[in-house]
């Protein structure tokens, strides 16, 4: 546990965190844990639609005044959401934290949701929506996702369709806030230049009469659909994503995953990246990636790519993890992939923006702050056949889904999945 990070709860529920830091910023965010996956309710894209409408203006303040205040100071606001949790959060001098925190709180705990500004921000989601479908390397991710856990919320995109976007109302919307948005579901974090004492006090005092319970809701086993999925679209590459059963955030495999992934394919020296785009020229961008979540988890290849050569791509990268799960990886391989994670660890802690980011998902993730040298503790104890343990655990024919966007002529163009 991090010493150097002060927590208290207060008596409504609501948990505040504060690291104290020589610099001569302040960071402040808000952590709800309501995402994607807690719509079943709801149409599908209230969380992303809630988070939107809390920039749209509340009680005292318009939405120009929200962006206009925080720009005046030289500072930045912005929010997003995922699939667990939505955040909100905004970086300023130290001297402009209160600003910051008031106005963050006054849209958190005040927002209008004016009529008009609802109907305002569907017409801008659903432009997003089609700026979306005309990205298919962005929209490749989130078919494997829906594909691999085929039915289950938790494989819904974020940010709904239009078809449910098109359905969401006014008391959707408050319904949603008064079964999530309360104190026992609210996480607030500051990092940089603050006393902790006087960040509890001004958090304590802006969310008096802050109050509520959280909706519990009842969550479905994930499982896997393996298989191959095409979508024909008209465009200059196939975009191929090869998705398998991951680890959850909870799951003692997680850096055992991360350093697996760093080998195959997280950098410019890993095995995919190499064999593939450098000695072969098959592609421009080959990579891999393990998305975790609290009680699942998935780990992702993509590969973008000529039609032609879309097969000899996915049959090379089904035989890297073939010899992946044969021969393991090497000392000199696990070593770079140790210092690349610990390496972007530190790197990443650099500001007060990350240092907040990371308490606020280090709590809601695990349910606690480890220190630096704890994780790279845990890094370091990894060993070789950890990972070609993993590898063989996660890459079997019976869990891998292959999801494919591209200018098909036919169907059958992939075979049978296998490694």
């Amino acid at each position: 546990m991090d010493q150097t990070v002060k927590i208290q709860k207060l008596p409504s529920g609501l948990t505040v965190l504060v690291e104290e830091m020589p610099v001569r910023s302040a960071a402040v965010g808000f952590l709800t844990g309501f995402g994607s996956k807690h719509e079943k309710n709801f149409p599908g894209g209230i969380a992303h639609y809630i988070e939107h409408m809390l920039f749209k203006g509340t009680l005292r303040r318009s939405k120009a005044d929200i962006a206009e205040q925080i720009d005046a100071v030289g500072g930045r606001i912005n929010a997003h959401t995922g699939k667990e949790y939505t955040t909100y959060f905004s970086v300023v001098l130290d001297k402009h934290f209160e600003l910051a925190l008031d106005v963050l709180s006054d849209m958190y705990l005040n927002s209008a949701f004016a009529e008009t500004e609802i109907e305002l921000e569907r017409n801008v989601i659903l432009e997003e929506i089609n700026m979306y479908e005309d990205a298919p390397d962005e929209k490749i991710h989130d078919l494997a996702c829906q594909n691999i856990w085929n039915g289950h919320i938790l494989g819904n995109p974020i940010i709904g369709t239009e078809k449910s976007v098109s359905k969401i109302t006014r008391a959707d919307i408050l319904n949603c806030l008064k079964d999530f948005y309360t104190p026992d579901n609210t996480i607030v974090a500051v990092a940089g230049h603050v006393p902790a004492a006087e960040v509890f006090q001004m958090v304590e005092a802006k969310f008096d009469g802050f109050r509520g319970k959280r909706q519990t809701l009842a969550e479905e086993p994930v499982k896997i659909v393996p298989g191959v999925k095409i979508a024909k679209k008209d465009t200059e590459q196939v975009h191929l994503c090869l998705s398998t059963r991951g680890v959850s955030y909870q799951s003692a495999d997680r850096l055992t995953l991360s350093l697996l992934s760093s080998v195959l394919g997280g950098s410019m020296s890993s095995r995919l990246f190499q064999n593939i785009r450098e000695k072969k020229g098959l592609v421009y961008s080959i990579y891999t990636y393990p998305t975790y979540y609290l009680n699942a988890g998935l780990f992702t290849l993509y590969a973008g790519t000529q039609l032609k050569n879309s097969r000899q791509v996915l049959d090379l990268a089904l035989k890297e993890l073939t010899l992946l799960k044969q021969n393991g990886v090497t000392p000199v391989e696990l070593q770079r992939a140790k210092e690349q994670i610990k390496g972007h660890l530190v790197l990443n802690l650099e500001d007060s923006s990350s240092r907040m980011s990371r308490l606020l998902k280090s709590l809601y993730n695990y349910g606690e702050i480890h220190t630096v040298e704890e994780i790279m503790q845990k890094v370091d104890a990894v060993t070789g056949d950890d990972v070609q343990r993993l590898a063989n655990e996660i890459f079997i024919k019976e869990d891998l889904q292959l999801t494919a966007i591209g200018n098909f002529a036919k169907g059958g163009f992939f075979q049978e999945l296998d490694c």
